[in-house]
C-alpha cells in the first residue's frame, strides 16, 4: 500500500520507535512506583504500628515517591499519546484511509446519483467528451514509451486519469458542460478501482483516496496544508495532525472544485492567490495527484496569470447530435417516447437547427429537457415557433424570444423535479419553491439588488421599514430584559431581602450607569454593516493585540494589589478586566470566508459573544453591587449581558430571519433551508454566500413569484399553452 511505503524512511521510523519507547517506559514507571506504594503502605503500617511517629514518616515518604514518580510515568505515556497523534504509524494510517475511503464511496455515490437525476435518481450520464485544451499536445504514457492521444470520454475518465496525465488535472468547460459530473466520476472510478486492489492496469502505482473539496470556502490567511487539513478534520471526525500527515504522504487526492466561484466574472484576484497557494503544496508534496474544476474562457481560468503547475487542463466538449438522440433514448420509455421526440430528432440533423442544437448539445440543458418531458411537457415546445399574425402572415419566432420561452420551460421543469427528488417533511415541493420563489424576490427586486445571500448580513434582504420597527421592539425589549428575569425569580422567593433601602446617591448611580449602558447598546446595535468575531490565537501576533493583553495584566495587577479595596473585589474586577482585554485581543472580525463554511462565522460568532456577555456582566454586576448593593449590581450585570449579545452578529441574523419569517414566509432557520437547496442542486456555496445554481434560475424563480403555490406545474404550463397564439414550425 501507498501508506506503507511513504512511512519507511528512516527518520519517521526512528520518531515512531521513541514514540514506542516512551510508552513502554512511561507504563512501566507508572505500574512499578503505584504498586511500589500501595504495598509500601500497608507494610510499613505493620512494622511499624506501634510507633506513630515513625509509622507517619514512612507513610509520608512512600506517598512523595511513589506518587511523584507515578507522575513521571503517567506523563511520558501522555507524552507517547500525544507524539502518536503527530507520527501515527503505518498501521493506523492504512486504517484510517480505509475508513475514510469507505465513508467517501457511500457518500459520493448518492451524490453522483443527485447529479444526473431526471425525474428520479439515476447513474446513467450523457456521454461527455473531453480533449486536450492545446491541440496537437501529446503525452507518454506511464507505463510504456508509446505516445498516446490525449482525449477520451467519461466512461474512461479514470484511466485518462491515471495513465494518460502526470497525476494533476485542470478540467474546463462551459456551464452545463458536465465538469462536476466528470470530477465525480473520476472520484467514484479512483475509489471503485483502490477498493478492487489499487494498482492501474499498467503499473501505475498505488492509488489514494480521492476528497471532493469545494474551492468557495477557502479561507485566503491559510495555506494549502491548513485549509485541507481542517476540512478533512470537520468532515470525517479526524485530528489535524492525522489529516496533514494524510496530505504530506500523498494519500489523499484534492479534487478541488469551484475556481471560478472564488471572483465575481473577470473581477477579484482571490482565484489567483488560490492557485499560488495550490502550486506551493504541489511544489512541497513531490508526485502528488490533484483536480481542479474551473470554467473555461477569458473571464476565468483564461484570465488567471498563473495555471496550475505541471497540470494537465482538459476542455470538455458539446455533445454530438447522436449522443444527444440516444441520451434522450435511454432515459425516455420506448414506444409513442419516440414518436413524441420524432420532430426534435428531425430538426436536430436537418439544416438552420443551430437554436435546438446549442440548447440539447449542453449536458445539463438536455438532462433538463429530459426532466421538463418526463413531468408532462410536449417535446415539440422545444423547437422554434411561427408566430401567426393578425394578417395570417407566419413569423419565425426571434431567437432572443426562443431562449426566453424555452428557458422558462426547462427551468421550471427543473425546479419542480429538484424540489421533489429532495422533498422532505419540512420541504415539501410547494412549500420548498415558495420559499426559493421569496428569496428570489427579495434578492433581485429589493432595496440592495444582490446575486448573493450571507447570512450574517441577511438585513440586506430586510425593507428598511421593517427593519427599523423590529429594532425598535427587540431593543425596548433588551432593555426590560433585566427587570423582568430580576422579577419572576424574586417572586419565587430565590433572592434574599437587603437590608435598608437605597440613597439618592444609590438611585443616582444606578440609573446614570443604566442609562450609560442603554446609549452605549443603542450606539452598537443591529447594523447591515456589523460583521461576525471569532478567537483567534494568531492575533497575539499583532503588535497593538499585545498592547491590550499588557495594559489588562497591568489593570488586573493594579485591581489586586490596591489597598482601598477588599481583597476578593480588587482580584475579581482586576482578572475579568485580564480577561476582557485577552477576549477584545483575540477578537477577529474579518469578514472572510471560513473553513467550515457559510454558516461557521455565525456559529463562532455566538461563542464569542456569549464569552464577551458573561465577562461584561460579570464586571458590571460585582462592580456596581458592591457601591450600591447586590440588586442593583444584579440588575445592570444583567443589562450589560444582554446588551453584549445583543449586538452580536449572531443576534442581528436572528432579528433578520424574524422579519423575513414574519413579514415574507420564509422559515425562520433560513441557514437550514439554504443548506438544503444546495444539497438539492438548487443553490451553490461561494466563499461565505449561498448563490442560486445559475443566475438565470434566479431570474425566472424571481419573475414567477406570484405563481400561486397549489397550482401545479402542468397545470400552468398547459394554460400558458392554451394562451399562445403559436403553432409549431413543421
Amino acid at each position: 500500500m501507498l501508506v506503507a511505503k511513504e512511512l519507511d524512511d528512516e527518520a519517521l521510523a526512528g520518531k515512531l520507535s521513541r514514540n514506542v519507547w516512551f510508552g513502554r517506559v512511561g507504563r512501566t514507571i507508572a505500574v512499578v512506583f503505584l504498586v511500589l506504594a500501595a504495598a509500601w503502605v500497608p507494610g510499613a503500617a505493620w512494622l511499624e504500628r506501634h510507633d506513630a511517629a515513625r509509622f507517619n514518616s514512612k507513610v509520608g515518604w512512600a506517598n512523595i515517591l511513589a506518587l511523584s514518580v507515578g507522575a513521571l510515568g503517567v506523563l511520558l505515556t501522555f507524552m507517547e499519546k500525544w507524539r502518536s497523534a503527530r507520527y501515527p504509524s503505518k498501521e493506523h494510517l492504512d486504517e484510517v484511509a480505509e475508513r475514510l475511503s469507505d465513508e467517501i464511496l457511500r457518500g459520493e455515490g448518492s451524490q453522483l446519483a443527485r447529479l444526473l437525476a431526471t425525474d428520479r435518481l439515476d447513474s446513467r450520464p450523457a456521454a461527455v467528451r473531453f480533449s486536450l485544451s492545446s491541440p496537437g499536445r501529446r503525452v507518454k504514457s506511464r507505463a510504456s514509451s508509446r505516445t498516446v492521444s490525449r482525449g477520451g470520454n467519461l466512461g474512461d475518465v479514470t484511466e485518462f486519469f491515471l495513465e494518460q496525465t502526470r497525476g494533476r488535472l485542470v478540467i474546463l468547460g462551459e456551464p452545463g458542460s458536465g465538469k462536476t459530473v466528470l470530477a465525480r466520476s473520476l472520484l467514484v472510478g479512483l475509489l471503485q478501482k483502490r477498493e478492487r486492489g489499487g494498482n492501474s492496469s499498467e503499473g501505475g502505482g498505488d492509488i489514494g483516496v480521492p476528497v471532493y473539496f469545494n474551492l468557495a470556502a477557502w479561507s485566503s490567511d491559510l495555506d494549502a496544508y491548513e485549509w485541507l487539513a481542517g476540512q478533512l478534520a470537520e468532515r470525517y471526525r479526524l485530528s489535524r495532525e492525522i489529516c496533514t500527515t494524510l496530505l504530506r504522504r500523498r494519500i489523499v487526492i484534492p479534487i478541488l472544485d469551484g475556481l471560478d466561484e472564488l471572483d465575481s466574472e473577470g473581477i477579484g484576484d482571490r482565484a489567483l492567490e488560490v492557485v499560488v497557494k495550490i502550486n506551493d503544496y504541489i511544489a512541497q508534496t513531490p508526485g502528488v495527484r490533484l483536480v481542479v474544476i474551473c470554467r473555461s474562457g477569458s473571464a476565468y481560468y483564461g484570465r488567471l496569470r498563473r495555471g496550475i503547475r505541471d497540470a494537465d487542463e482538459i476542455l470538455l466538449k458539446p455533445l454530438t447530435v447522436p449522443q444527444v438522440t440516444e441520451y434522450i433514448s435511454m432515459h425516455c420509455p420506448k414506444g409513442i417516447d419516440e414518436e413524441a421526440w420524432s420532430t426534435v430528432f428531425v430538426k436536430l440533423r436537418g439544416s438552420g437547427s443551430n437554436a435546438i442544437k446549442k440548447l440539447l448539445c449542453n449536458p445539463w440543458k438536455l438532462s433538463v429537457a429530459v426532466q421538463f418531458y418526463l413531468t408532462g411537457g410536449d417535446p415539440s415546445e422545444l423547437l422554434p415557433f411561427e408566430v401567426v399574425k393578425v394578417d395570417g402572415r407566419r413569423v419565425r419566432e426571434s431567437q432572443d424570444d426562443y431562449s426566453s420561452r424555452v428557458g422558462s420551460l426547462l427551468l421550471e421543469s427543473y425546479v419542480q423535479a429538484r424540489t421533489r427528488l429532495h422533498a422532505t417533511k419540512r420541504y415539501s415541493p410547494d412549500v420548498a419553491q415558495r420559499y426559493l420563489r421569496t428569496l428570489a424576490s427579495m434578492m433581485t427586486t429589493g432595496q440592495n439588488p444582490t446575486s448573493q445571500i450571507v447570512l450574517h448580513r441577511l438585513l440586506d434582504l430586510v425593507p428598511e421599514r421593517a427593519f427599523s420597527r423590529t429594532y425598535k421592539y427587540s431593543f425596548w425589549l433588551m432593555c426590560h430584559i433585566p427587570f423582568l428575569v430580576y422579577g419572576t425569580v424574586n417572586n419565587f422567593g430565590f433572592f434574599w431581602e437587603e437590608e435598608g433601602s437605597w440613597s439618592w446617591l444609590d438611585i443616582g448611580i444606578f440609573f446614570s450607569n443604566y442609562l450609560l449602558l442603554v446609549m452605549l447598546i443603542a450606539r452598537v446595535g443591529p447594523s447591515r454593516a456589523r460583521r461576525p468575531s471569532r478567537l483567534r490565537l494568531e492575533r497575539l501576533r499583532n503588535p497593538r493585540a499585545l498592547v491590550i493583553v499588557v495594559v489588562g495584566i497591568l489593570f488586573a495587577i493594579l485591581g489586586g494589589v490596591a489597598g482601598s479595596f477588599k481583597p476578593w473585589y480588587g482580584l475579581s474586577i482586576g482578572v475579568l478586566i485580564f480577561l476582557g482585554s485577552l477576549l477584545i485581543a483575540l477578537g477577529d472580525s474579518s469578514d472572510r470566508a471560513s473553513d467550515s463554511g457559510p454558516r461557521a462565522p455565525l456559529r463562532y460568532d455566538i461563542v464569542y459573544g456569549l464569552m464577551g456577555a458573561v465577562l461584561a456582566g460579570l464586571f458590571y454586576g460585582i462592580y456596581i453591587g458592591e457601591m450600591i448593593g447586590f440588586t442593583g449590581g444584579l440588575l445592570l450585570g444583567l443589562l450589560a449581558f444582554s446588551g453584549w449579545l445583543y449586538s452580536s452578529s449572531a443576534v442581528h441574523y436572528l432579528i433578520a430571519a424574524y422579519v423575513t419569517w414574519a413579514k415574507f414566509g420564509l422559515p425562520f432557520f433560513v441557514g437550514r433551508f439554504l443548506d438544503w437547496a444546495q444539497s438539492a442542486g438548487l443553490m451553490r456555496i461561494s466563499g461565505l454566500s449561498y448563490e442560486f445554481r445559475h443566475g438565470e434560475l434566479q431570474e425566472f424563480l424571481a419573475a414567477n413569484h406570484d405563481v400561486g403555490d397549489s397550482a401545479s406545474f402542468i397545470t400552468r404550463r398547459n394554460g400558458r399553452r392554451a394562451g399562445l397564439a403559436l403553432s409549431a414550425n413543421p
